[in-house]
């Protein structure tokens, strides 16, 4: 027996699983969201809305991966250029020592 209002299992879950997964996906929780996003599709009332989500998350996952790819060959490339610089034959000194404007001024 049901009470007036309280939820009958099975009433309005998909919707409680479409604001779920717009939640998690708003906060960068993407497996979350993409449990409740695949329990969407399940549903007649959500199925439209859980596919655009599930594509909404793959979404977000592909840009995250092409941002630590694009982060990873950043520190390898300068990981690279601080290699080939430090194995360099040239002779670094200190201000003052051997430049010739340096040497030549005199303080009186």
């Amino acid at each position: 027996m049901v009470r007036s209002g309280e939820i009958e299992p099975g009433e309005d879950v998909c919707f409680a699983h479409r604001y779920l997964a717009q939640y998690y996906l708003k906060n960068q929780r993407l497996a979350e969201a993409d449990i409740h996003a695949h329990k969407c599709c399940e549903y007649k009332d959500t199925k439209n809305e859980g596919r655009a989500l599930v594509r909404q998350i793959a979404a977000h996952r592909n840009s995250e991966s092409n941002i630590k790819n694009s982060m990873s060959n950043m520190r390898r490339n300068l990981f690279q250029n601080d290699q080939s610089g430090s194995s360099s034959t040239q002779k670094r000194t200190r201000p003052g020592q051997g430049d010739a404007s340096d040497s030549d001024m005199s303080f009186s």
